[in-house]
């Protein structure tokens, strides 16, 4: 009995105690509350400034961002226009040259193994599929150059025409005329002279395959006539 006195007198002075805290950090808040200032009428002012500056940077940038989003979407779609009309005129003869250098590469490659007559008329067969090839590719550079109004791509445009003028001479000179006959005694050596002109036409075909897709590809118009390697060209010319 004595113990459970003392456990209520403990209680009683714990909570008279706690009750004493409670007042004492109530008094101490409402006189902090009355005693410390709030902000002055000038830091106010100068707050809501702040605020307002900050919401019309916010507003600034996001217009800014608008535009220049819309401006990159109207250049990219400038930009994809002009290179479907790039397309549009020399991905038909970049088409035909790419046909002529790989019939040119099978020409090498897959004829010409026996000396017979059979051989030399399978030969000519591929011939054809070059001269063939470039004679479209040639019409197809012409039509772009009359079409175009641009200088700067008008004389572009002709020095491809030029450059798949002499890639025909070339095959005239060192491949139609130069085929082996299967009556030849020398049929080795006259074989091995035929696949090094196709080589040499074939890498010329590579240079005019290379400028044509990086003019449709970037605009760019940067170009060097080539020379035709080992065998003298004379100028293109004529109606072939």
């Amino acid at each position: 009995m004595a113990i459970s006195n003392l456990v209520a007198t403990n209680v009683v002075n714990f909570i008279d105690y706690s009750l004493v805290i409670v007042v004492i950090m109530t008094i101490w808040y409402g006189v902090k509350f009355f005693m410390i200032e709030g902000p002055s009428k000038e830091e106010r002012q100068a707050e809501r400034e702040k605020q307002g500056t900050a919401i019309r940077d916010w507003f600034k940038d996001k217009k800014e961002k608008a535009k220049t989003e819309a401006e990159r979407k109207k250049e990219e779609r400038q930009t994809s226009a002009e290179k479907k009309k790039r397309e549009h005129l020399l991905n038909p003869a970049l088409g035909f040259i790419v046909l002529a250098e790989q019939a040119a590469e099978k020409l090498r490659d897959d004829e010409l193994k026996t000396k017979t007559a059979a051989a030399v008329n399978s030969a000519k067969s591929q011939m054809q599929t070059i001269e063939r090839n470039l004679k479209s590719s040639k019409r197809v550079l012409r039509a772009a150059r009359l079409a175009e109004k641009d200088p700067q791509l008008q004389e572009f445009f002709l020095k491809l025409y030029e450059t798949n003028q002499v890639a025909l001479k070339m095959y005239e000179d060192g491949i139609e005329k130069a085929i082996p006959s299967a009556a030849d005694r020398d049929w080795d050596i006259k074989v091995q002279q035929f696949r090094q002109s196709i080589n040499d036409f074939r890498g010329f075909c590579g240079l005019l395959i290379i400028t044509i897709r990086k003019f449709i590809h970037d605009s760019n118009t940067e170009f060097t006539v080539p020379s035709a390697p080992r065998r003298k060209i004379s100028p293109p010319g004529g109606s072939s």
